[in-house]
């Protein structure tokens, strides 16, 4: 009885199981706590005597977005999640049969929407050097063409898109949505944000989940035109986001000091430390514009296997990637330690 497209689809892998235990340098989680405003904030609330009531205080969340984000509060909706985001996209509007341009490699999790969904999704690659397709997206663009998602930095590569050529996409898939992944966007510093008031068919998603280091209350947001969120919002059930990351979230952006302090350290300070040591043992990287690397090590699966037997996690990568890892940066410390168990474990490859 199961649909077609789900029992010809492979699930998402991401291994869980005992990773709190860990050194974490595989899922770009941040390295350190959240804001203490946060922690306060979240105890507040459960001696609130309001744990047995529904989330409230979307409006007042999605107006601090808003601000956030220097948007129309009606241009924002909260999700579950960037997962959440992509799936209510998905749901909202493709159809048996539409096509999905995803370049690839990019996060696994874009794929799995929209073929439940029943799309045929097309790969345009990246380049040898982890260029942007431009060319390739936008000659696969035709009147099928219902969703394109581009992830910008880039996840696995942490390569970046430049805004002309988003704009190039933007300009010739008049009659296709085209969704920007933009949760490293606190890292890179960019954004396409300002986009969306000239670009009706332009979908932003962004996550709390990295640079404000609230992976575990899973809370993101979409960002588009009120004409698009109105529609998207009719798909999404009424308290999908639970009220713990509603509340921090709020006091993340009380206290975005704290956030961008710990940015300016992972790419101004840790990454410039990992990649001189990279290039002084001419190890081969790709430029990041996010708070991890991808890392040519050759047999990914031994590194992995060797860094995992010390208490440590990276991220092996597959298909063309597979002599890769993905490392993730976080403080200076964090990076030290690293590189410290990453080069006797290289040394002895």
């Amino acid at each position: 009885m199961l649909k077609k497209s789900v029992k010809e689809m492979s699930a998402y892998s991401a291994p869980m199981e005992g990773r709190a235990s860990f050194k974490r340098f595989d899922f770009n989680e941040s390295t350190i706590d959240p804001s203490p405003r946060v922690k306060d904030a979240l105890k507040k609330f459960i001696d609130s005597g309001k744990l047995n009531t529904y989330p409230h205080d979307y409006p007042i969340l999605q107006k601090k977005i808003a601000e956030y984000m220097n948007v129309n509060e009606d241009c924002i909706r909260i999700t579950d999640g960037a997962d959440g985001a992509i799936e209510a996209v998905a749901l909202a509007y493709i159809e048996n049969g539409d096509k999905v341009i995803i370049p690839a490699p990019s996060f696994g999790m874009f794929f799995i929407p929209p073929q439940i969904g029943g799309a045929n999704i097309v790969r345009p690659e990246y380049g040898e050097n982890m260029e942007f397709p431009t060319e390739e997206i936008i000659n696969q663009i035709d009147d099928k063409t219902k969703l394109i998602i581009i992830c910008n930095p880039n996840n696995p590569t942490g390569t970046i898109i430049d805004k002309k050529d988003i704009i190039k996409i933007l300009e010739r898939a008049k009659n296709s949505v085209v969704m920007i992944d933009e949760v490293y966007g606190e890292f890179s510093g960019q954004s396409s944000v300002d986009l969306i008031g000239k670009y009706k068919n332009l979908i932003i998603i962004k996550s709390f989940s990295k640079a404000f280091a609230l992976a575990s209350v899973r809370i993101g947001y979409m960002l588009s035109s009120s004409e698009n969120i109105v529609e998207i919002s009719k798909v999404i059930a009424p308290y999908n986001v639970n009220q713990f990351g509603v509340v921090a979230a709020l006091a993340s952006l009380e206290d975005v000091v704290y956030m961008r302090n710990y940015v300016e350290e992972v790419m101004n300070i840790s990454k410039p430390f990992m990649e001189k040591y990279l290039i002084e043992k001419n190890i081969k990287f790709y430029p990041s514009y996010a708070n991890f690397l991808l890392v040519v090590v050759g047999n990914a699966k031994k590194v992995y296997e060797s860094l995992r037997e010390r208490n440590i996690l990276v991220r092996p990568q597959r298909g063309k990637l597979e002599s890769c890892v993905r490392i993730s940066i976080g403080t200076l410390q964090d990076t030290k330690e690293f590189i410290k168990n990453f080069d006797e474990v290289y040394g002895e490859i």
